[in-house]
């Protein structure tokens, strides 16, 4: 049954000669990895009408992979795409776009620092052509949200393509989660985002179901949607309690100056848990229906980056080598610090 806000919502709505509609509240947020800035995610969301008066909202997060080169890259393309993911063949076209960018980046020169010996630039070039091999990866998530007001009345229909660790969820005002594509049972069920490993574009798509997670589903009208990034549900034990703080922090999330403090407390709740990373999710929401705009206002808008907090510029590019090197031994480093982490604990048991 609908909540009593939505049913006010509704109301005005009707008075007002239109429908209800999702409103949205972002944050993408970069990470730190020792010293270095973490800025892999990408987010885009906007609205367009289709031909017979049907409003489209879509929204997507995309997390590129840390190891891969040019994953940000591949996430930011990616989320361009948003308003075009749901044509048809519309993905395998994005997925194919990436693999060209990936082979143009393999037939690159490659650039080499003053002075390597023939030894070195072998190894380097080598180093870099395996590297290479997998850049241009990203994970995403992606909803297209459809009110048709002449269709049935109090529901819309979700379409949803996704492909690797970021999350969907559709749920109630109550909390009753709907869906999920992480496999949990309720939103009482603990997250279980153990493996580092995941799926991703391009090289995990599937041509068989397109990467389809949602097909034309009708949800309540009521229903709210949440797409975020593995960085944001990773620093909460499950979904109810990601959903706790979502409530608790919805006004300050709705306020610019506030929104940075917010990101901060993510972080600091994902450092506790299991290290810093990116931070991104698109919170969509019933609310009361914007003013009527222009018809050539209609027309699909695409807004990148919403909401984008705590995001530095970039600094000084360094060396080739130096980045490559850094780039490299991050898996040692993070093992290091986990067996760091584990003899302190067994210090702390005994």
């Amino acid at each position: 049954m609908p909540n009593t806000s939505f049913i006010e919502l509704r109301k005005r709505a009707r008075e007002a000669g239109g429908a209800a509609t999702h409103a949205s509240l972002c944050v993408q947020s970069a990470g730190r990895e020792g010293e270095d800035e973490k800025n892999q995610d990408r987010l885009s969301l906007g609205e367009t009408r289709d031909g017979g008066g049907a409003r489209h909202q879509f929204a997507i997060v995309c997390d590129g992979t840390s190891t891969s080169p040019f994953s940000a890259e591949a996430a930011a393309y990616v989320s361009a795409q948003a308003g075009a993911l749901f044509e048809e063949d519309a993905l395998r076209r994005v997925v194919a776009s990436l693999r060209q960018m990936r082979a143009a980046l393999l037939e690159r020169p490659l650039e080499h620092e003053e002075g390597q010996s023939e030894l070195l630039r072998s190894m380097f070039e080598e180093i870099v052509r395996q590297k290479y091999q997998v850049s241009y990866q990203t994970t995403f998530v992606a909803v297209r949200l459809k009110r048709d007001e002449e269709g049935a009345a109090g529901s819309v229909t979700v379409r949803a393509v996704g492909c690797g660790d970021s999350a969907l969820f559709i749920f109630r005002e109550d909390g009753e989660l709907l869906y999920n594509n992480l496999n949990l049972a309720d939103a009482s069920d603990p997250f279980k985002h153990t493996s580092p490993f995941t799926a991703v574009l391009p090289d995990s798509y599937d041509e068989a179901t397109d990467n389809v997670l949602l097909e034309a589903a009708e949800f309540p009208e009521d229903v709210h949607l949440l797409l975020c990034s593995d960085g944001f549900y990773d620093g909460f034990t499950n979904f109810r309690e990601a959903l706790d703080w979502l409530r608790e922090h919805r006004a300050e999330l709705s306020d610019p100056a506030a929104r940075d403090l917010c990101a901060r407390e993510l972080h600091q709740r994902l450092e506790q848990k299991k290290g810093d990373d990116d931070i991104s999710f698109i919170w969509l929401h019933p609310a009361a229906p914007p003013p009527e705009a222009p018809q050539e206002a209609e027309e699909a808008e695409v807004m990148e980056h919403a909401g984008v907090v705590n995001v530095e510029p970039e600094g000084r590019r360094a060396g080739l080598l130096d980045k490559l090197l850094a780039f490299l031994l991050r898996p040692f480093r993070r093992a290091k610090q986990d067996s760091a982490d584990a003899a302190g604990a067994s210090k702390r048991r005994a």
